[in-house]
Order: C-alpha cells, then sequence, then structure tokens
C-alpha cells in the first residue's frame, strides 16, 4: 500500500491593531491554530476498524458475526446492511478494502460506500483531518483507474446475432417476472437495486440470474439459484444454452 500523508497544518492569522492614543506604534495579535496528531493512512485504517467494530457489536447478535477477518488489503466481516446470511453465521460477504483508499463493498447485497459515507450509515463519523485524506485517497485512486466498458472489447454485432431472446428461455422454462413472487421478498431483503435481471420458476423453486447485453433484453448466459434442489447454483455460458 502506498502511504500518503497530510502533514499538520498551522493557520496563522494577524489582525492589525491601531490603539486610539496617537503616538503608540501599531501593535500584531497573532493566533495559531496546530492540530494535535498527524494523520496518516495507517491511523486511518485503525480508527475505520475501531469504528467498524462498534458497528458490528450493535448490528450482530451472534458473536461469530462479530468478527473481523483479515484478508490481504481488505477486512472481510458479515454485511451489517443486508445482515448477510440468515442461516449461516460464519458467511462474511461484506469488505472493507484498503489500499489506495478506503471502501466498503457487499456481495450479497451489492452495497457499495466511500469510507465516509459508510460511517454515517451508522452515526459514525471521521474528523475534518481524517475526511481530507479521505478524499485524497479517493482522487488518487480514480486518477490511476480508466474506466472501461468491457463491451467494447467484443463485437456487439455478433454478439446480438448469437444471443437469445430473454422472452425465448422464459416461455421454454415457465418464467414469471419477480413481482409476481415470493422469493422477491428474499431478494428485498439482500438489498438487490434491481429485480429486472432476474426470473422465476414457481415449480421447481428456481431463481434465473440473466446476464444480459447492456440496454437489451438478449441474453449471454444466466444462473440458476435454486431453493429445493442440488446443486445451490448452475452457471451456463452461451455455448452451453
Amino acid at each position: 500500500m502506498k502511504l500518503a500523508t497530510i502533514q499538520a497544518s498551522m493557520m496563522s492569522y494577524t489582525h492589525p491593531y491601531k490603539p486610539t492614543t496617537e503616538g503608540n506604534e501599531r501593535d500584531n495579535l497573532s493566533f495559531s491554530f496546530l492540530s494535535s496528531e498527524e494523520v496518516t493512512p495507517s491511523s486511518l485504517l485503525n480508527k475505520a476498524r475501531a469504528s467498524l467494530q462498534a458497528i458490528l457489536n450493535l448490528r450482530h447478535s451472534h458473536p461469530e458475526k462479530r468478527q473481523i477477518h483479515d484478508k490481504h488489503g481488505r477486512l472481510n466481516f458479515a454485511c451489517p446492511y443486508c445482515g448477510d446470511s440468515h442461516t449461516d453465521s460464519r458467511k462474511k460477504r461484506g469488505n472493507l478494502y484498503y489500499g489506495e483508499s478506503l471502501y466498503f463493498k457487499c456481495y450479497n447485497c451489492s452495497k457499495y460506500r466511500n469510507l465516509d459515507s459508510f460511517l454515517k450509515d451508522f452515526e459514525h463519523s471521521l474528523n475534518p483531518d481524517e475526511i481530507v485524506l479521505a478524499r485524497e485517497m479517493e482522487k488518487r485512486e480514480v486518477a490511476g483507474k480508466i474506466a472501461i466498458d468491457p463491451m467494447v472489447f467484443l463485437d456487439r454485432d455478433n454478439l446480438m446475432r448469437y444471443a437469445i431472446d430473454r422472452s425465448v428461455l422464459e416461455e421454454r422454462y415457465r418464467l414469471v417476472p419477480m413481482d409476481r413472487t415470493k422469493v422477491y421478498i428474499y431478494l428485498q431483503k439482500r438489498l438487490q437495486p434491481s429485480m429486472a435481471k432476474f426470473s422465476w420458476n414457481e415449480e421447481r423453486q428456481q431463481l434465473y440470474i440473466f446476464h444480459l447485453i447492456p440496454d437489451t433484453q438478449k441474453v449471454l448466459g444466466y444462473q440458476i439459484r435454486n431453493f429445493q434442489s442440488s446443486p445451490k447454483y448452475m452457471t451456463f455460458k452461451l455455448s452451453k444454452i
């Protein structure tokens, strides 16, 4: 991890004061404000970890869900937003990444927050110097990355030609939209932002998650989540479909 430091800042303000008595020289009144401790990425991470532990202690009642696991470049824990798994207390799909920046990501409910926003969501906060450092780290990470849509590397015309219409699969497998099924509540509890990629087979109790060409209903693949049979997940690429 590249460490960046913010030097303790000093702000000096000089106020000219002119006495009413003539002949006296002008006095200068000076005020200096010096931050007491230097904020570093290491101290910011320590602050984030301490706040995270307090959040987990409040949000989770099970001891296992209150644990934080140290992984390479991230802290791993049970998501405080969605609660993570409701059947397996060992599931930990919440992550606080540290490197060029600090940010939270859950791979169950897809929640993404920068550090400041994450802490505020649970009534914790950073001090002004810590916020400045966190923002600087975010800017450096964004500047070092170029967001590219992976579709630009693919032949969209050929993809459109060979991809399968979603309606064909839904008719074949008797799938219905999520807003007409009880599994809709299951997805809501996992804070899924959109139901557009999901369909449901009531007879087999299967949830279909479609991989679509952006802005189309053309399917490149899908995954099935089984609720009453094994294996739990099945993945189908376009060639397998």
